[in-house]
């Protein structure tokens, strides 16, 4: 019996001290700043920038995502607001690159085996919601010959990308 309770008057101030050390480093303990989710990001944006297939793209996605989740459900994203508005704007761009590509796939798989392109019909929901995100899409919209509009499935990813590398340079001051 008294070997349980050294055993339980030692776990106090063992749990003590990780209750400290909880409240003193949060962020740096759990990985939940808002740096690290700007690192996943930008990795996620070098390579893309590179060159990426589909399948690691899905992969360093989810990477990413669990660092944006993990500070997005943070303390930290309460008290900062304007970073985590940026985080998640950012990594929208990257979920809606996600749809495009997934349609584009399919698409080829489905109906177009022989093209490495598809068109996203405007009329499409996706399409419609990617014409709404990225009004400077209709740039992009082209005809197909059966005479329906769409819009070229690389050219908005292109086009998305862009974006959230646009946004993510806005948010080069988290590194600070």
């Amino acid at each position: 019996m008294s070997n349980k309770r050294l055993s339980v008057n030692n776990a106090a101030p063992t749990t003590i001290f990780i209750i400290i050390m909880i409240s003193i480093f949060p962020t740096s303990v759990f990985g939940q700043s808002a740096k690290e989710a700007y690192k996943a990001l930008k990795k996620l944006e070098a390579k893309c920038q590179i060159g990426i297939s589909y399948s690691d793209y899905v992969s360093t996605l989810g990477d990413a995502k669990y660092e944006v989740n993990l500070f997005l459900g943070s303390n930290a994203a309460d008290r900062q607001q304007a970073i985590s508005s940026s985080i998640n704007k950012v990594i929208e761009h990257y979920n809606n690159i996600l749809l495009v590509w997934r349609y584009k796939l399919e698409g080829l798989r489905i109906f177009h085996p022989n093209h490495d392109d598809i068109n996203l019909p405007v009329t499409d929901p996706l399409g419609q919601l990617m014409l709404s995100f990225y009004p400077e899409a209709k740039l992009i919209v082209g005809v197909n010959p059966f005479g329906h509009k769409g819009i070229e499935c690389n050219k908005l990813i292109a086009l998305i990308m862009s974006k959230a590398s646009e946004d993510l340079k806005e948010m080069n001051y988290i590194t600070k």
